[in-house]
């Protein structure tokens, strides 16, 4: 159904009934990034009806508004079966297209190190959006990677960009908490020491301290043996105190950094692995996703976006 609210094209999307208030009944905007990448790499919409074959600027403005309706509609067609599949808060948000490694203040360095040659790992990678902007980005397909618990993300992010024939990226699933060689590790373990870069966006942050690190202990596996090897992270974090939360998670709850303790948890994470890494980090207050979040039981007045970035030694 196509309705006009303060001037905005509205599409009105069936209701999945989550107990977790995570999924959005009605959406009236695209993230500017996520509608430019939807554009511009999948060209959604189609070329029919564009405007240079519009006699009239009344028919433009029609068919501008077709286009826009179009645009909401393929996604949350998509983003009802990705709900389907996991009751993620960014699927039922409706943010899951918006790429965040541009977000992060170190994404000119990434960009640099891809165009010499670098591989880079999407560590629960959803739909795939980071890759296709790093594609539309001039970065060749061929070094990039991803995984992800479900394939069933994997196989609608091909859906939806079109390029199941054309992207040359590396998919894999699997459990990241699996023992190796099991069933439910997937094909994980081909990605042994292939990345030179691991971004991991809105991954951490899902498991309890133990699981956290179990984890981080797996990235790390998957980086490539060297000096500089990196992992950049971007997830929910806190300029409170860090400390553990009841979550609509799996286990029931989850552990919120702050700047300070996600230094310390890496520098766990190299004793672990007898490895040592370098840390930055950072605090983003204000952001969307915080502010679509601050009515939930869990949610706190410090809650924050929180990046960091380690780099091997």
């Amino acid at each position: 159904m196509l309705s006009e609210e303060n001037s905005n094209v509205v599409v009105e999307t069936s209701s999945q009934g989550s107990g977790n208030g995570w999924y959005m009944e009605n959406v009236n905007a695209i993230p500017p990034r996520a509608k430019e990448l939807l554009e511009k790499y999948s060209k959604i919409p189609s070329d029919q009806g564009t405007e240079s074959s519009v006699p009239s600027a009344a028919h433009a403005s029609l068919a501008a508004d077709f286009h826009a309706w179009m645009v909401l509609l393929t996604l949350n067609i998509q983003r009802d079966k990705a709900f389907t599949i996991w009751n993620y808060a960014c699927i039922g948000q409706l943010r899951f297209l918006t790429p965040n490694l541009p977000k992060v203040p170190v994404y000119t360095q990434v960009l640099e190190k891809l165009r010499d040659g670098a591989t880079l790992l999407d560590a629960g990678c959803c739909f795939g959006q980071e890759i296709r902007y790093l594609v539309e980005a001039g970065i060749p397909s061929s070094q990039l990677y991803g995984f992800d618990l479900e394939m069933g993300f994997i196989d609608l992010g091909f859906e939806l960009f079109r390029d199941r024939t054309s992207l040359q990226a590396h998919f894999f699933d699997g459990d990241l908490l699996a023992s190796p060689s099991t069933l439910a590790r997937g094909n994980l373990d081909l990605l042994h020491e292939q990345a030179d870069i691991i971004f991991a966006s809105s991954l951490l942050h899902v498991w309890d301290l133990d699981d956290m690190m179990a984890a981080a202990k797996q990235l790390v596996s998957f980086t490539k043996p060297k000096l500089g090897s990196t992992i950049i992270g971007r997830q929910m974090g806190t300029s409170g105190e860090a400390r553990t939360l009841h979550m609509p998670t799996k286990k029931g709850s989850n552990y919120r950094h702050n700047l300070e303790s996600m230094s310390r948890f890496w520098v766990q994470v190299g004793e672990e692995t007898s490895t040592e890494w370098r840390f930055e980090g950072g605090l983003s207050e204000g952001e969307q996703m915080i502010k679509a979040n601050m009515n939930h039981a869990w949610s706190e007045p410090n809650m924050c976006m929180l990046w960091f970035m380690v780099s091997r030694k």
